[in-house]
C-alpha cells in the first residue's frame, strides 16, 4: 500500500471529460501510425498508477505531439499544425494539471 500515496484521487468526472476532450481531438488526427500512438499514449495515461510513470507517459505524448507539429513524426501524414496545437492545449492545461500530485502544484 506504500506507493498508493503517490498517485492523487482524482474528481472522475472532470478528469473523464478532459481525456474525452482529448481524445475527441485525436480523433481527427489524420489515419495512421501517428494518429494510433496518440490515441493509444492518450488511453495509457489514463492507467497510469505511478506519479513517475504519468511523468514519463505525459513527456513521451508532449514530444509525440511536437514532433507531429514539425513533421518530424515517422511515417506520419501532414497534419493540420492548429489541430495539434488544439490537442497540446487540452493536455496542458486540462489533463496534465489534473494528473499533476498534490504535492507538486504547492511547490510551484
Amino acid at each position: 500500500m506504500h506507493g498508493e500515496s503517490t498517485v492523487r484521487r482524482l474528481p472522475r468526472t472532470g478528469l473523464l471529460e478532459a481525456f474525452s476532450h482529448a481524445l475527441r481531438l485525436a480523433e481527427r488526427l489524420p489515419a495512421g501510425a501517428s494518429k494510433d500512438h496518440v490515441h493509444r499514449a492518450i488511453c495509457e495515461l489514463i492507467e497510469v498508477r505511478s506519479s513517475s510513470e504519468q511523468n514519463w507517459r505525459v513527456e513521451r505524448l508532449l514530444n509525440s505531439l511536437f514532433r507531429l507539429t514539425e513533421g518530424r513524426e515517422p511515417g506520419a501524414t501532414r497534419v493540420e499544425p492548429a489541430l495539434v496545437n488544439r490537442l497540446l492545449g487540452v493536455l496542458q492545461q486540462e489533463v496534465v494539471p489534473m494528473l499533476r500530485p498534490a504535492s507538486s502544484a504547492k511547490t510551484r
